[in-house]
């Protein structure tokens, strides 16, 4: 099992021309999960997990 839940933004946009289409696009996720101590899992690290991450991503399309 993931130790918790990721929540997430999404947006984009993005623009037409005669010849060519400019996009953008992006995403900003984040989650943590606090793990206890667990005698049966002797492996598993106790702690705060988390993650926060941003993805931008920019595309074009040239139609000839």
């Amino acid at each position: 099992n993931p130790p918790g839940l990721l929540y997430s933004v999404h947006a984009g946009a993005g623009l037409s021309f005669t010849n060519f289409d400019l996009d953008l696009g992006g995403y900003y996720a984040a989650g943590s999960h606090r793990i206890a101590t667990d005698p049966a899992a002797p492996t598993v690290a106790p702690g705060q997990y988390g993650s926060d991450t941003v993805l931008v991503s920019l595309s074009g399309t040239y139609r000839m």
